[in-house]
């Protein structure tokens, strides 16, 4: 028995470092392949490569989230220790939240500042996605313009998120037609998205299609 159980132990460490090491390779693809349009990349090929364009994307993000909470928190106790007959400071066994009696002007998140990153990483993620999601595509024997669907409504979307923003923290009667607009957008965008995952997660056809050939005979 314990024979059997170190085997099967070599056995899953054997097939982890085999996996990750087809991760790197496909990583390093993805990366070197940044502005090749042409061609077919497999399944599995796109999909290490963008599970891990999207681990970086979520790690900045929160990097960029921690920092204007921590500065956001700073920024509320200053306020609090400066104006305690306006603010209310409620604790409890799972945290406290924090009361400002009528608002304070400049405390609280900068969401023009987090837009401007969203709008950076998005960027920056597209950027690095778009060679590969055509040439995937393009294993499935379809133009690789698909990845243009969502757009209109990502870019639209972070427009509207702006006027929002901006209606909300500069009008004394705020006009939520902007917020239903982009509520509706967002639905949209993330009905043509699921669109093009379903396309990407599609089978490549066998042998030649009018992309030419893979490169190399992998899964599909």
């Amino acid at each position: 028995m314990l024979l059997h159980r170190r085997a099967c132990g070599r056995a899953y460490a054997d097939r982890t470092d085999i996996l990750m090491l087809r991760a790197w390779v496909e990583i390093k693809r993805g990366l070197a392949g940044l502005f090749d349009f042409q061609g077919r990349s497999s399944r599995t090929d796109f999909w290490f490569y963008a599970i891990f364009v999207a681990l970086i994307a979520f790690g900045f993000w929160s990097v960029v989230m921690s920092m204007e909470l921590t500065r956001t928190f700073g920024d509320i106790n200053q306020y609090a220790a400066q104006h305690p007959d306006k603010v209310t400071v409620s604790a409890g066994p799972g945290g406290y939240s924090v009361s400002i009696k009528d608002g304070a002007a400049g405390v609280g998140p900068d969401f023009g500042y987090l837009l401007n990153w969203i709008s950076a990483i998005a960027v920056v993620s597209i950027g690095l996605l778009a060679a590969a999601a055509v040439r995937r595509l393009h294993d499935t024997n379809r133009t690789g313009a698909w990845i243009l669907l969502p757009m209109p409504f990502l870019f639209g979307g972070l427009w509207l998120m702006a006027l929002v923003f901006q209606n909300f923290n500069s009008a004394s009667e705020p006009d939520f037609g902007w917020f239903f607009m982009g509520f509706a957008n967002n639905l949209i965008y993330m009905a043509t998205l699921g669109f093009v995952v379903f396309l990407l997660l599609r089978s490549g056809t066998a042998g030649e299609n009018r992309f030419g050939r893979r490169d190399m005979d992998e899964e599909s």
